[in-house]
């Protein structure tokens, strides 16, 4: 399963990329737009937590967007990542692999206008994908 969210993708020559070829690759990934499956915001939980549980290996593909995820992201991780389904004692997610792949406008690096490492902005993702066990 793979997750996109793409502000512009038609203007992402760099996200439009990867997600073609990413399709072509493995033609089987379930490929889950967010932006065209919600585009008013409405997810579906059910059926996000269903795709979950039938992924081996978990791709979320993305802009890096104001140091982390682009705000609908946000909301499907905050609405489907839930407590006794993605984290708690009868978690359903543990194991499975997570992937993330973004694309940054800038350059992050210590000596650069951020003064951070992109890295360093990757923090709470981490501590995601370690308390639902990914």
């Amino acid at each position: 399963m793979i997750v996109s969210y793409r502000l512009n993708l038609s203007a992402s020559i760099a996200n439009a990329t990867i997600l073609e070829e990413l399709a072509a690759a493995l033609p089987e990934a379930e490929i889950r737009r967010l932006d065209g499956l919600y585009p008013d915001s409405r997810i579906d939980i059910q059926s996000e937590q269903e795709s979950l549980l039938k992924a081996d290996v978990i791709v979320w593909q993305f802009p890096f967007f104001w140091y982390s995820l682009p705000g609908p992201m946000k909301l499907w991780l905050d609405e489907v990542f839930i407590h006794g389904f993605a984290h708690g004692s009868t978690a359903k997610l543990g194991g499975k692999k997570l992937i993330l792949s973004f694309t940054t406008g800038a350059l992050y690096a210590p000596e650069g206008l951020f003064g951070h490492r992109v890295e360093d902005y990757l923090l709470p993702l981490e501590t995601t994908a370690r308390l639902c066990k990914l």
